[in-house]
């Protein structure tokens, strides 16, 4: 029993040890071997002359080897347990094992009738395999029988079970009538059968008479017989009876020449023929071949097995014997193989209303059955080999009857993939099909089949939609295998969860459980990635052009999935999805990688100026390029657009187009992915915080956990991973390529020039999306795999962030400056993690922090640079809120984190410094106080909101005599005013702090204290210690205000400090921020002791700060007291002035106001000025107009409109004034409607025509924004942000309400403007706030917000305007007020008897009598009317 044991041991061994080596196939562009990477290096070079090449044949995979091993050690275990478990037999129990043996041979005798000895047996007849199964005495079917013949002609290229061969019969029919089990005694004979086949194979036609050995081996001689008696010589065989054996081996049937008496006794088993029917050499020999196929293929069923075997014993036959008779028979069926197996593959057209008939084309069937026996491994041992399949394909290429075969072959396959049951077993389920597939698309024929093919799709996918090329593409199956699926999948198993859902402890898996399937699910993605990315490769030899066009087309098709983002519970119908253009991404990042490995001799040669160049098959249209503008085109090409004409083919080398289409499949794949990824976390989040506390919440809790493991799988896969940052840090190097070169030999400016233009060239989403991934991969993938990009050096990065924001001329865009500033934000920030965890570089720089703060460009050029993105993020040309996931508030919050982190390094803190006093550091400050004034008066709203839901609720008998649906109503209006007040107060407090920290140095104090800031600042701060220390402060009491960020006496001790050091500065100029503050309207001496006193009270301030301020506010109160007299007190019925009843009793004729109103303005509705040096977006026009451009076109027309449309009415008018010198500068005056809380103000904005006008919408800012104090709506911000979804500021409800270049204008937008932003009600545009429209807390609160806007509107959109009138609108305004005094002065009075904000009744009176005062000059001018008669008279 030893030899057993010593089997199963070194079959166990031997199977671990292939297990363990077996490694991924290329899986991914990081793990591919360098030699690998030379070899295709050839698809890279330039004018690569064609000529297909039969590819190599690859490695196969080492699992099915490992597992086929494994199985034959566990079998030949099992054999040998039964052996001795198999008791001993004893005398007189029963016949021993050579009695039982033995009348078994002499009934197979008596059944078969007798040896025949007539003819001797072809050599290894009695391993010849049947394809149908032998019809047996007891009416049984056995099961095949391995044989030798179906082992030694196999493919070399995987090695193939070999089974025992089963005990020697007279005759190949009885051989497979039979099956019987393998034992010891058998191994003589199949050595004797080996010999036998050698002796064969020889040049002179002489074999061995088989007669002899065939009775010795039914005796069944013992090996001491055997080893005693000598082998006999080999005897010369006629050529008739080597033709029978031939045949009998190749047809897999015994085959006798006819004699009389024997036609029809084992028909079945025995092909007889007559002597002239014998294939002898000769002219007829090939048609008698062909009779014999004919015949022996009609008493097949398994048509494909017994080709298969067919062909293979041709190839032996050919390979091993070189008789000329026998090769000729050999090569004359093989021809017939071939297209007869196409046949079968192709089958029969069904007819129509056939009951079985399911309309397909193909024999399914059959090509399942080819595809099983391609790869090189079968449960019989028959195969495909790569003779048959390059002849196969061979014949395809040529005959366009067998393309849809060979294309429905593939098809087959990769469906078959698809149907895995789990993801993690798509090599155990479907290695072998994976293998065939490959063996398919390797044949170099295929290469012309797949190009047709594509073709057709390139052709038909062009007039679809995008999914289109997921649903019906060849390869869009395969490449669809992913574990991302649709939301409302995860409520059921499927493939892509149930690896997940069957972890132990789901949901709660242990983390090396869950690693484990994800190598699995790994191993087999990265396995098709290596199919497909071969079969490109192999394409690209020859049909470069098809390959790129398909490649292009989906990512040209599928564009919408950069302006689309679904919500949780929907999916993207028209467009494929994201584990499809995943599985894409990773296909091209492998075809990149000799290009991203190669250096800068490979950078060197992509041209920048691909995307704007006629041969370009990616639609760039509308892009917005890095330098700006945009990129459009004259002619749009449409679907046809992924096709280069034959005579522009070539301009471009393939290393520039792959890379561009890999970037493109990056923004159009990966970037929308992982935005899908984030939103969907987000939503599953909120869902799942609405269902705590429920029966639903574990539900939720699960599909959560299934949504984080799925999508990480795909995105978080290591080999995918390091090939992106790969890439982009390729990009990087290649970036700052474009700069370095165009330095050479150039002066600065002529320099500077050329590096804008090639910037030009550059789509801005190159920045973006390389910006985005690195932020993903270190809040995310690095936390998934600490260790996933250890030893790769982020300084090309760093080196191109910093570079790229020095520059604001090659990416004036503020929104890629805003995302490189938040991934370099995420590298600091990635420092504060625990210790003990893995860094990111060499062990040099171990920390992404440490990376950045030493990088040289950091330290030097990063501050400032940072402060002039703090300020470009004001107002961004061409945005879309819907598409740009951008938010400036949230841009300023990063950068002012990144300039905190800076701020601690001496050199970084230098470089900022140097900058002050400077208009860009003026122009920063600035910034930061209209943020902080945004931010905490916002969040102070939302909180006073929170206080008063809080107190309705305490009245629990009020609260419970509301419907549910007011309660409900006003729940959800309560949970989102605390979302969005602890949002805001969280800002609040990083600007504040970052204020706080600036004025620690004395050189940015006394920026403070300069003009027009210092006012600004002044009037910023009177209005924070107002809310915090005003009548109004107990309404920000709210319960548990930690919960929301707010920590009133830390905010006042901050704004204190900040005056207190300032104030340190100053010399009390007339202009600066102490006098300001003084004299400042909204001063109050009684806030400022409030604010004191409870600093003092809670002993939260220095003793020394203390008297500082306690000296300060004496000095400011003398000032106030000098400046302004105090206003009496506010009394009912007195707080009216004495003139009231005066105005009031002035009947006005509308009629007549109107007339002489449009009398006096109607002919200035339009007009030029010159706004250049005075208009808000001057830096934005730095180039002049190209008369040709079709901006210029579109502003032509757009005059013309605005010049006879415009509205002109006392009620409400719209007046426009345009740049002498540039016409693409315009200013607007927009008046309030009446009955409005604007009524009959002026409100000027600036626009600006962008250089893709009219396909991006214009810029506007507001100007009148009381030197950024006033926020005069919720979408008129105090920096003068007009949120409008027409301008793409606002969330569009749907695509009407977008910028549409082809019906949209500047009239629409102001029109738009008066319409629906100057309105009666406009705190109910705040969002959120619609739904409480009609309650007792919001209509109160609503009366108390036109309160305000009543006073600024006539501080700043009116008094203001007639003491400043904004250039370019000097006559306007005083003809404007001149008509409209009385109008102006009812409406006043009005509006203060109406007054229910007792704070702002005293400041409205005032401003009113002040109003007044300047309307009452206007009288002065008694010829405005006579001016407006002398024009017309002109005219």
């Amino acid at each position: 029993m030893r030899a057993p044991w010593v089997l199963y041991v070194f079959c166990l061994v031997l199977w671990c040890s292939i297990a363990c080596s077996s490694t991924d196939d290329g899986v991914g562009p990081v793990e591919q071997l360098d030699q690998e990477f030379e070899e295709e290096e050839e698809i890279f070079a330039e004018d690569e002359p064609g000529g297909e090449q039969a590819p190599s044949q690859g490695k196969e995979s080492g699992t099915g080897l490992a597992l086929f091993l494994g199985a034959l050690g566990v079998l030949g275990l099992a054999v040998m347990l039964g052996r001795n478990r198999e008791p001993a037999r004893t005398t007189g129990t029963g016949p021993s094992r050579e009695e039982l043996r033995a009348q078994r041979l002499a009934k197979l005798g008596q059944l078969s009738g007798g040896i025949d000895r007539t003819f001797p047996p072809a050599p290894d007849d009695q391993n010849v395999q049947t394809s149908t199964p032998a019809v047996q005495d007891n009416g049984e079917t056995p099961k095949p029988v391995q044989t030798m013949s179906s082992y030694t002609h196999l493919d070399k290229q995987k090695p193939i079970s070999k089974s025992k061969p089963a005990e020697k019969l007279d005759t190949p029919t009885e051989a497979r009538g039979k099956e019987s089990k393998v034992t010891r005694e058998d191994q003589p004979a199949t050595n004797q059968s080996i010999t036998a086949l050698q002796a064969m194979s020889t040049d002179t036609g002489k074999v061995e008479n088989r007669s002899v050995a065939i009775n010795r081996e039914t005796k069944g001689p013992s090996k001491e017989t055997q080893k005693a008696k000598p082998k006999p010589p080999p005897k010369e065989v006629p050529l008739e009876q080597l033709l029978l054996s031939t045949l009998s081996k190749v047809f897999d049937i015994k085959v006798e020449l006819a004699t009389q008496g024997n036609t029809k006794a084992q028909a079945f088993k025995v092909l007889y023929l007559t002597p002239g029917e014998l294939p002898t050499p000769g002219e007829d020999m090939v048609g008698k071949v062909v009779e014999i196929f004919d015949r022996r293929m009609r008493w097949q069923y398994d048509k494909v097995k017994f080709l298969c075997q067919c062909y293979g014993e041709c190839e032996a036959i050919l390979r091993d014997n070189g008789n000329e008779v026998l090769g000729t028979l050999a090569e004359c069926v093989k021809d017939l193989v071939v297209p007869a197996l196409l046949e079968e593959l192709k089958g029969k057209s069904e007819e129509k209303g056939d009951l079985w008939s399911d309309g397909k084309s193909g024999n399914e069937g059959a090509l399942y059955l080819f595809l099983s026996r391609a790869a090189g491994w079968s449960d019989d041992g028959v195969n495909v080999t790569q003779g048959l399949l390059a002849a196969m394909m061979d014949q395809a290429v040529h005959d366009k009857s067998f393309h849809p075969t060979m294309v429905k072959l593939v098809k087959v396959a990769v469906d078959r993939i698809k149907t895995v049951k789990r993801m993690d077993e798509i090599l155990l389920q479907e290695g072998t099909m994976l293998t065939a597939l490959d063996a398919v698309l390797s044949q170099p024929g295929m290469t012309t089949i797949m190009a047709a093919a594509l073709d057709r799709e390139v052709e038909e996918g062009c007039h679809n939609l995008g999914i289109y090329f997921e649903q019906k593409s060849i390869l869009g199956t395969l490449l669809s295998l992913t574990t991302i699926v649709p939301m409302e999948r995860y409520m059921f198993p499927s493939p892509a969860t149930l690896p997940f859902m069957s972890l132990r402890g789901f949901p709660k898996p242990t983390v090396d459980d869950l690693r484990i399937v994800e190598q699995h699910v790994h191993e087999g993605l990265h396995r098709i990635h290596e199919v497909v990315h071969g079969t490109f490769r192999r394409m690209m030899k020859t049909h470069k052009e098809t390959v790129l066009a398909w490649i292009a087309a989906i990512l040209n098709m599928n564009e919408l999935r950069t302006t689309v983002s679904p919500q949780m519970g929907q999916q993207m119908q028209a467009a494929c999805g994201d584990g499809y253009m995943l599985n894409l991404s990773a296909v091209l990042l492998h075809l990149c990688m000799p290009i991203v490995r190669g250096g800068q001799d490979k950078l060197a040669k992509v041209d920048p100026a691909y995307s704007k160049s006629q041969p370009c098959r990616l639609n760039y249209e509308f892009e917005t390029c890095l330098a700006g503008g945009q990129i459009v085109s004259e002619e749009s090409k449409g679907a046809e657009k992924c096709r280069v004409p034959e005579e522009l083919q070539g301009q471009f080398n393939f290393m520039t187009e792959i890379f561009h289409l890999t970037q493109r499949a990056l923004n159009v794949g990966l970037i929308p992915a992982l935005a899908h990824h984030q939103r969907l976390n987000r939503d599953i989040q909120v869902h799942l915080n609405a269902k705590q506390g429920t029966a639903e919440e574990e539900m939720v809790k699960k599909i959560q956990m299934l949504l984080v493991t799925t999508w990480d799988c795909c995105l978080n896969d290591p080999v995918f991973v390091q090939g992106v940052t790969e890439f982009y840090l390729s990009q990087s190097r290649w970036l700052q390529l474009q700069l370095d070169t165009c330095q050479q030999g150039l002066k600065e400016t002529e320099v500077q020039r050329q590096q804008k233009r090639v910037f030009s060239q550059l789509p801005e989403f190159l920045v973006k999306d390389m910006a985005t991934w690195f932020r993903f991969v270190v809040t995310n993938s690095m936390v998934v795999h600490p260790s996933i990009l250890q030893g790769i050096q982020l300084s090309p990065f760093v080196d191109c962030c910093v570079t790229l924001l020095e520059r604001p001329d090659l990416m004036p865009g503020p929104i890629p400056a805003s995302k490189i500033v938040g991934t370099l934000l995420s590298f600091t920030e990635s420092g504060k993690r625990k210790r003990g965890s893995q860094g990111w570089g060499t062990g040099i720089m171990t920390d992404l922090a440490a990376m950045v703060h030493t990088c040289p460009s950091v330290q030097t050029g990063l501050g400032p640079a940072l402060l002039h993105t703090y300020v470009s993020v004001d107002v961004v040309e061409g945005l879309d809120v819907d598409k740009d996931d951008f938010d400036k508030y949230g841009s300023r919050f990063e950068i002012a984190k990144l300039l905190e982190s800076l701020w601690q390094w001496q050199d970084c803190r230098a470089s900022v410094l140097n900058m002050c006093g400077t208009d860009k550091f003026q122009a920063f400050l600035g910034a930061i106080l209209d943020t902080l004034l945004y931010q905490l008066h916002d969040s102070l709203a939302r909180l006073a909101n929170v206080r008063k839901i809080q107190k309705a609720k305490e009245d629990e008998a009020s609260w419970k005599a509301l419907s549910i649906e007011e309660r409900e109503e006003k729940q959800k209006f309560l949970t989102n005013e605390e979302r969005v007040g602890k949002s805001f107060m969280n800002l609040a407090n990083s600007t504040l702090g970052l204020i706080d920290l600036l004025t620690q140095s004395e050189e940015v104090c006394k920026c403070f204290t300069t003009a027009p800031l210092s006012q600004r600042s002044a009037s910023a701060v009177i209005g924070f210690i107002g809310a915090l220390c005003g009548p109004k402060a107990s309404e920000l009491k709210v319960k548990d205000m930690e919960k929301y960020n707010f920590n009133p006496r830390q905010l006042l001790l901050q704004i204190v400090r900040v005056i207190l050091r300032i104030g340190r500065e100053e010399a009390l100029d007339k202009d600066g921020f102490i006098v300001s503050m003084s004299t400042d309207t909204d001063y109050s001496p009684k806030y400022m002791e409030k604010a004191y006193s409870v600093l003092v009270r809670d002993s939260v301030i220095d003793p020394t700060e203390m008297q500082q301020f306690q000296k300060m506010l004496e000095e400011m109160n003398v000032l106030h007291e000098a400046a302004v007299e105090e206003a009496p007190a506010v009394t009912p019925g007195s707080h009216l002035p004495s003139w009231v009843e005066q105005v009031e009793a002035v009947q006005l004729d509308a009629v007549v106001l109107a007339e002489k109103y449009v009398l006096a303005l109607g002919d200035m509705r339009f007009d030029a000025a010159e706004l250049q040096d005075y208009h808000s977006f001057q830096q934005n026009a730095s180039e002049a107009l190209d008369p040709r451009s079709p901006k210029v076109k579109a502003l032509m027309k757009e005059i013309k409109q605005l010049q006879s449309n415009l509205p002109v009415h006392p009620g409400a008018a719209v007046f426009v004034r345009q740049d002498e010198d540039r016409m693409d500068m315009v200013r607007a005056l927009v008046t309030g409607p009446v009955d409005t809380p604007y009524s009959l103000g002026c409100f000027v904005f600036d626009v600006y025509f962008p250089d893709g006008y009219p396909n991006r919408a214009p810029v506007v800012k507001l100007i009148t924004t009381g030197n950024g104090t006033v926020r005069f709506n919720p979408n008129l911000y105090a920096d003068g942000k007009v949120c409008l979804s027409l301008l793409g500021t606002w969330h569009g409800g749907d695509a009407s309400e977008k910028w549409n270049p082809k019906t949209s204008t500047l009239y629409q937008v102001l029109v738009s403007i008066q319409s629906l932003i100057l309105i009666s009600d406009p705190m109910y545009n705040e969002p959120g706030y619609d739904g409480m429209k009609g309650t007792a807390e919001t209509e109160e609160q609503s009366a108390k917000y036109n309160n305000k806007l009543q006073v600024d509107t006539v501080r700043w959109a009116m008094l203001h305007q007639i003491r400043q009138p904004p250039v370019g609108f000097e006559d306007v305004i005083r003809r404007h007020f001149f008509l409209q005094k009385e109008a102006v002065l009812q409406q006043c009075c009005r509006w203060l008897r109406d007054c229910r904000d007792v704070e702002k009744l005293p400041k409205l009176r005032r401003a009113v009598e002040e109003l007044k005062t300047e309307l009452d000059k206007l009288e002065d001018i008694a010829d405005i009317e006579e001016e407006g008669d002398e024009d017309e008279e002109d005219d």
